[in-house]
């Protein structure tokens, strides 16, 4: 059988899906059996409604913390792009591979929360995830202590301002990671717990 709310795969004759707990709703296909949502059908906007309606409290909170993440994140970027870009135009290419270190740290968090909330709406929660999050505040924080003086060494000049940037919100962001960590892994525990009893 198939959820029709979330399209997995259930043992034949559950009332309720393993993965996100609806109440499964059986038809009979043509050949007798009793089926649920047929997989590699396309997804309804009612059933993309309906996940979202399936949200618990825990879900929203994890929103939140991803959503001021990526604010967070977003915010020290953008209002200190045109800056990091002008301290680095007069290095010309390596300018621009430290312009490529500056946006890596910040597509890393974002596809990092991205990748958190996909998951949410998948009912799928990867700790992996909030510790991926916490390991490049951690970088940030280290980063921030090491290069805490301006050098006019290429590379060192690069990273100092790297890590002036984000180093700014290393420790909101540190708190943040390891908020969305707990709740990922209470997430995970609780789905896990439900698999086992069903």
């Amino acid at each position: 059988m198939f959820c029709t709310k979330c399209g997995k795969a259930n043992k034949d004759g559950a009332r309720f899906c393993a993965y996100c707990g609806a109440e499964l709703h059986a038809y009979q296909s043509q050949d007798g059996k009793s089926q649920g949502k047929q997989p590699g059908r396309s997804v309804s906007p009612a059933s993309v409604a309906g996940a979202a309606a399936g949200l618990k409290a825990t879900d929203y909170i994890l929103l939140v913390l991803s959503g001021i993440l990526t604010l967070i994140w977003t915010n020290a970027f953008v209002s200190n792009y045109e800056a990091t870009e002008l301290a680095f135009e007069w290095l010309g290419d390596d300018g621009k591979q430290g312009l490529l270190c500056y946006l890596f740290f910040f597509a890393l968090i974002l596809g990092t929360v991205i990748a958190v909330i996909v998951d949410i709406f998948k009912r799928k929660y990867h700790v992996s995830l909030g510790v991926t999050a916490f390991v490049i505040s951690l970088i940030i924080g280290v980063g921030k202590q090491v290069y805490d003086e301006l050098s006019f060494d290429t590379w060192e000049l690069i990273w100092f301002r790297v890590f002036r940037v984000y180093g700014e919100i290393w420790i909101l962001s540190l708190v943040i990671s390891v908020l969305l960590t707990v709740v990922l892994y209470a997430k995970y525990s609780q789905n896990r717990q439900e698999m086992m009893q069903v």
